[in-house]
């Protein structure tokens, strides 16, 4: 899983233009004796007594990890004991780690904590060895402490390039990547309400060439096709894209003549959980499907003002289960108490690029992979012309089109099967048997 600021780091360190570190982070380590033996007892399962170990700490982001403050010793002369780290860390960092050893300046063992998602920035280490041979210690990584900090933060400026300028730059690639490549292949839905004919599709999309609306298959059609004298409820038959703008907006005739189905979240979710909790499946309609996560229409990306499209292959009185999260190009993110409704509505096609703002470095990068050579190429062409060096510029460009043009031209990984000419001893496919024999597929009829 790619993310944003591996966009802007990707761009950066070709420039050169390195983003701002974090610090080292501040730290604590204590003797730890709960739950071991007494004074005097052994265990192989902490430092022997009167053993000084030495610890240091470091705190991470995605990109790096930073130096260390200076090391403190730990020892104890009343028993055998664990050590217990805390670390003081970044809003921003995504782990912590801390090492040890026994030998000063020489600590090479860690163990690494992932950071609280929101909130508390106090994360706790317990070294606990196996053995007091620590280097030999399993469960444990080995490495030695970085002596520069490189724990990059790509929501930062550069020396040249300030970050708000550098998301400029990876957003007008994105959307000219969109328009050259005709865009990327997913789906999404929108919920239904009874005699409602018009909704905002979520995202921006070029074109839609598949819909259904409670399972069955409906085509797009022309706005000339729709009654509008009066509302008719009923089972879709045409869609439209009335508004193609700052937003989407899709017109259903007949209107639905049914309000989807809303459930809540019993305990919440993680980002990358793949099933829910919910409080009740009453009038779900299909066994498998999209849902909706938090509000629709969504006015942000992320947050309680967001909505993340999910697809579940299973659903009972009490879960969501075997989910696909983040489709459609929203992001997958955590969620408490959140009402989930279902997609009656589902349409597949090619949509643009989702664009991002600085802050979100930590966000998954919802584009294809072949899409981030391409943007990084991109980014460099607009910094080569921002140092004036307009034929270097050119060149990157026409290298940017041309990856553009691969992804175009590349096929999907599944399509659709061509029906194979079928006649009396002839050949035969999936959809065809020869000799007008059938199969679980259906027959043809030799006439």
């Amino acid at each position: 899983m790619s993310l944003v600021g591996d966009q802007v780091q990707g761009f950066r360190e070709l420039a050169p233009d390195p983003s701002q570190t974090l610090q080292p982070p501040t730290f604590t380590a204590s003797v730890d004796l709960t739950g071991h033996p007494p004074p005097g007892g052994s265990s192989n399962f902490a430092f022997p007594n009167g053993t000084t170990i030495y610890v240091k700490a470091t705190q991470l982001t995605p990109w790096g990890e930073t130096t260390s403050l200076a090391e403190q010793a730990v020892t104890n002369n009343t028993g055998d004991f664990n050590i217990t780290v805390v670390v003081q860390t970044s809003a921003l960092a995504t782990a912590a780690r801390a090492y040890w050893g026994i030998n000063p300046g020489q600590e090479d063992s860690f163990i690494e904590v992932a950071a609280p998602v929101a909130g508390g920035y106090s994360i706790t280490v317990n070294l606990n060895p196996a053995t007091m041979a620590v280097q030999q210690a399993t469960g444990y990584e080995r490495a030695l402490v970085p002596t520069i900090s490189r724990a990059y933060n790509p929501d930062s400026d550069g020396n040249v390039c300030s970050a708000m300028l550098v998301y400029r730059w990876l957003n007008d690639g994105l959307k000219l990547a969109g328009n050259l490549t005709g865009g990327i292949r997913d789906v999404t839905g929108v919920p239904t309400t009874v005699g409602q004919a018009q909704y905002q599709v979520v995202g921006n999309w070029v074109k839609f060439d598949n819909q259904f609306y409670k399972g069955f298959s409906f085509p797009g059609g022309s706005k000339s096709e729709i009654y509008r004298h009066g509302p008719v409820t009923g089972l879709t038959g045409i869609g439209t894209c009335n508004m193609s703008a700052d937003r989407q907006m899709v017109e259903l005739y007949p209107q639905p003549d049914s309000t989807a189905a809303l459930t809540t979240m019993t305990y919440g979710c993680s980002a990358t959980d793949t099933g829910i909790i919910i409080t009740g499946s009453t009038g779900f309609q299909l066994s498998f499907g999209l849902a909706i996560i938090g509000q629709y229409p969504p006015t942000a990306l992320v947050g309680q003002n967001s909505c993340e499209l999910i697809y579940f292959s299973a659903i009972s009185s009490s879960a969501l289960t075997k989910l696909q999260r983040g489709m459609g190009g929203t992001q997958p993110q955590a969620w408490a108490g959140t009402g989930i409704q279902e997609c009656l509505v589902y349409m597949t096609g090619k949509r643009f690029p989702q664009l991002y703002q600085r802050g979100q470095s930590g966000f998954t990068f919802t584009n294809p992979p072949a899409y981030e050579d391409a943007i990084r190429t991109y980014m460099i062409h607009r910094f080569r012309a921002f140092e004036q060096d307009t034929q270097a510029s050119q060149a990157e460009f026409e290298r940017f089109r041309v990856l553009c043009e691969a992804v175009k031209n590349a096929q999907q990984p599944t399509g659709p099967r061509r029906i194979q000419a079928s006649w009396y001893g002839g050949a035969s496919g999936v959809e065809i048997v020869g000799g007008g024999v059938g199969s679980v597929f259906g027959g043809v009829i030799i006439t």
